[in-house]
């Protein structure tokens, strides 16, 4: 078939990984493929797109909004899409309420960021960012598994410069940052720290905001933390923040990718993370990174307490194999697998 046309849809509202993952896919889109492509966003949502990207807002506050259905009709009908790419169940739940009314002949692939995966199911094909998502998710829920396609999240490398390794002196500073919810791990980060305010001396930098900032704090400062560690709220510039830190900490408890920990190597940050199953199964065997049980805040003290005792040499190395690490994860190297995904071979 010629290149499609699609309709790459994301109506969130918020600003986290997965929807940095949309802005990354849309840049990959049209950077590095020929195909035509309309992004379709909330009116309301705080993402920016490249100007060079045609793109629509429009108003909608639920799945059966009657308003937002008529808006996304209104699209479908001018631009005629060949492909419909839905990040979330909202916008796969809309489609398949107008495909049920005759308003929808495109093909519906969702994009599988996270475990939400009872209305993903209904979509004719399922691009997941993690293989484990496919194994241990899609296909028991019953999804074909020759319709769901392997297509990992990606980093724009064009504009990352790599920190330079900072210094060893007598403070170790440490950074984290994310959306502030439970399964990002944060309780358990502070309780590391918790654990090593008297082994070794320590500076905390946290960025981000959520529901669980006030927790957060209260517990900081029931731990007597508040001398150590700081929260900076949500981080615009990721060179300044990671030119910064001795290391940088991946909590999380639950990470379906985790697009942070390829940032972090990206910009060439020591990093430390959980083996949450996302996490895992990028870093895994690279000796990029120390990595440390999920949901145990002693195993990341540990961790934390081995990387404040490796060599330069060690820490150099770490940095090397991250920095050839996230070269498999470029725009260039995952446009291609989308473009794969696309041929004649996989398309029908």
């Amino acid at each position: 078939m010629t290149n499609p046309k699609i309709l790459n849809i994301m109506l969130s509202r918020g600003r986290g990984g997965i929807e940095q993952a949309f802005i990354n896919i849309a840049t990959m889109i049209g950077k590095h493929t020929d195909y035509d492509q309309m992004a379709v966003l909330d009116l309301k949502s705080p993402l920016s797109l490249p100007d060079t990207i045609a793109q629509k807002r429009i108003k909608q506050f639920a799945d059966w909004d009657p308003i937002g259905l008529c808006m996304l009709r209104k699209t479908v009908t001018q631009y005629k899409p060949d492909i419909i790419l839905c990040h979330g169940n909202r916008p796969l739940k809309m489609m398949l309420t107008l495909r049920r009314f005759g308003l929808v002949s495109g093909r519906i692939i969702g994009f599988c960021h996270n475990y939400s995966v009872k209305h993903l199911i209904k979509a004719d094909a399922i691009l997941a960012v993690s293989q484990h998502m496919i194994d241990d998710h899609l296909t028991p829920a019953g999804f074909p598994k020759n319709k769901a396609f392997h297509l990992p999240n990606m980093i724009d490398l064009t504009n990352v410069n790599p920190v330079k390794l900072k210094p060893k002196t007598e403070t170790l500073i440490i950074g984290a940052m994310g959306r502030f919810v439970k399964k990002k791990g944060f309780e358990d980060f502070i309780q590391a720290i918790g654990f090593l305010k008297n082994k070794i001396k320590l500076k905390v930098i946290i960025g981000g905001s959520g529901p669980e900032e006030a927790h957060l704090k209260a517990l900081t400062q029931k731990l007597g933390l508040d001398d150590i560690i700081e929260f900076v709220g949500w981080v615009h510039d990721k060179r300044a923040f990671y030119d910064q830190l001795n290391v940088f900490c991946v909590p999380s408890r639950e990470e379906p990718f985790g697009i942070i920990a390829l940032d972090t190597l990206a910009y060439g940050c020591p990093l430390i993370s959980t083996r949450a199953k996302g996490l895992a199964e990028i870093l895994e065997g690279q000796e990029a990174a120390l990595l440390c049980e999920v949901n145990n805040p002693e195993s990341l003290a540990q961790a934390i307490g081995q990387i404040s005792d490796c060599s330069d040499d060690q820490i150099r190395k770490m940095q090397h194999n991250g920095l050839n690490l996230v070269q498999g994860y470029s725009m260039m190297t995952i446009g291609n697998r989308f473009k794969e995904f696309f041929s004649e071979k996989n398309y029908h």
